[in-house]
C-alpha cells in the first residue's frame, strides 16, 4: 500500500519566508511592539489552520478505522465458532496424554524411590555402632554379608548398590576389631583389677592375722605373767606363813605344807589349811 503524503497549508516555503521576515525582531518602542504582536498573531492562525485541517483529515480516518475494527470482530467470532470446539477436542486429548504423562512418572518416581530406599537399607548409622559389643556388630556384619545385589531387584542402581554394601562391610568389619580389641583389653584389665584386689584383701587378711596373732599372743603372754606373778605371790606369801606356823598337835615348824584357799591379797576372803608331816595331822 502506498502511503501518500498530506498536504498542509501554509508550506514549508512559506514557513521559511515568514521565518526569515521574523528573524530579528525585538521590542524596543511601542512601534516595535506593535509589529512583533502582528507577527504573533500570523503565526498564531496559520498554527490553528493546521490543526484544523488535521482534525478534518483524521475525522475521515477514524471512521474508516471503526468499520475496520468492527468488522474484523464479526469475521473472528464466526472463526471463533469453528476454532473454539476444535481447541477443545485438542484439550481434551492433551488433559489424557498429560494424565497418562503424569500416572507414568508417578510410577517410574516410586519405582526408583523403593530401590532407592533399599540401597538405604544397606548403610548402618556409625554412631549406634558405639553402644555395641563385637558380638552385636559381626551379627549385623553377618546379615549385610549374606543381603544378595541381584540387577532385577537394583535394576540402575546395581552399581551404587554393590558399592554401599562394599563401603558398609569395611565400616562394620573395623568397628567389630576395634570393639573386639577395646573388649579384650577390659577384660585384661578387669583381670588385674581383680587380681590386685585379691592381693590387696590378701594382704589385709595377712596382716589382719598377724595382728590378731600378736594380740593372742600377747593375751597368752599377759596370762602367763598374771600366772606367774600369782605363783609368785603365792610362794612369797607361804613362806612368809609358815615362819609363823607351829603344828597345834606336836608343835612342830619345820615341815609345815600349807594349802591356800584364799585370794593372797586378801587374806579375809578365805582361809589357809595346814598339814604337819610329823605327825600326819590337818588343821586350819
Amino acid at each position: 500500500m502506498e502511503t501518500q503524503i498530506v498536504k498542509y497549508e501554509p508550506t514549508e516555503a512559506v514557513i521559511a519566508k515568514l521565518k526569515n521576515e521574523y528573524k530579528g525582531l525585538v521590542v524596543t518602542d511601542p512601534e516595535s511592539y506593535k509589529t512583533v504582536s502582528a507577527a504573533i498573531s500570523v503565526m498564531r492562525s496559520l498554527r490553528t489552520s493546521v490543526e484544523k485541517r488535521r482534525v478534518e483529515l483524521k475525522a475521515d480516518a477514524l471512521a474508516y478505522g471503526k468499520k475496520v475494527d468492527s468488522e474484523a470482530k464479526r469475521i473472528t467470532a464466526l472463526l471463533l465458532e469453528v476454532e473454539e470446539p476444535l481447541k477443545a477436542e485438542k484439550q481434551k486429548e492433551d488433559d489424557r496424554i498429560a494424565s497418562i504423562k503424569a500416572e507414568t512418572e508417578a510410577k517410574e518416581q516410586a519405582r526408583i524411590d523403593e530401590i532407592k530406599a533399599k540401597v538405604e537399607s544397606l548403610k548402618v548409622d556409625p554412631l549406634c555402632l558405639l553402644t555395641r559389643n563385637s558380638y552385636e556388630i559381626g551379627f549385623e556384619f553377618g546379615l549385610l554379608e549374606e543381603k544378595e545385589i541381584t540387577s532385577e531387584e537394583y535394576q540402575e542402581f546395581t552399581h551404587e548398590a554393590n558399592q554401599t554394601k562394599a563401603a558398609y562391610l569395611a565400616i562394620l568389619n573395623k568397628a567389630m576389631i576395634d570393639r573386639r580389641q577395646q573388649e579384650e583389653d577390659d577384660i585384661k584389665r578387669k583381670v588385674e583389677d581383680a587380681r590386685l584386689a585379691a592381693e590387696r584383701f590378701v594382704q589385709k587378711a595377712e596382716t589382719e592375722k598377724l595382728a590378731e596373732q600378736a594380740a593372742r599372743i600377747k593375751e597368752a603372754q599377759d596370762k602367763l605373767d598374771a600366772e606367774r606373778d600369782q605363783i609368785e605371790a603365792e610362794k612369797q606369801a607361804t613362806e612368809i606363813k609358815k615362819k609363823d606356823v607351829v603344828c597345834m598337835w606336836c608343835g612342830e615348824n619345820d615341815d609345815i605344807i600349807i594349802a591356800v584357799d584364799v585370794d593372797i591379797d586378801n587374806e579375809a576372803e578365805g582361809y589357809f589349811i595346814f598339814r604337819c608331816n610329823k605327825c600326819g595331822r590337818n588343821w586350819s
